[in-house]
């Protein structure tokens, strides 16, 4: 018995990456997703997992000391998106008090 193709990963990514909603989704859920996904990717980067077992540097030698980043990379997500919509608050409460032109 075969297993899945190769490709079956990837025709599944772009299934559910077609599936979300950009349009209707907030500025802060946008930023949030953006920076939880960049600082994921760059944390396992400078994990042991592929600073020393791919890239071929000295053991303990990893900038981040954690294999799985997502502990981190969630706080960053939700700080980006309790940020961004403290911002757009803000933004929106001066508006009121500015004076016309």
């Amino acid at each position: 018995m075969q297993g899945p193709s190769p490709l079956h990963g990837i025709e599944r990514l772009r299934e559910i990456a077609q599936a979300v909603p950009i349009e209707g989704a907030t500025r802060g859920a946008l930023i949030g997703g953006l920076l939880g996904l960049i600082s994921a990717v760059v944390l396992v980067v400078l994990g042991p997992t592929v600073w020393e077992k791919v890239l071929l540097h000295p053991d303990h030698s990893a900038p981040f000391p954690y294999e799985i980043p997502a502990l981190f990379s969630m706080i960053i997500a939700f700080a980006g998106i309790i940020l961004t919509w403290l911002a757009e608050r803000l933004e929106r409460h001066f508006s009121r008090w500015r004076p016309e032109r």
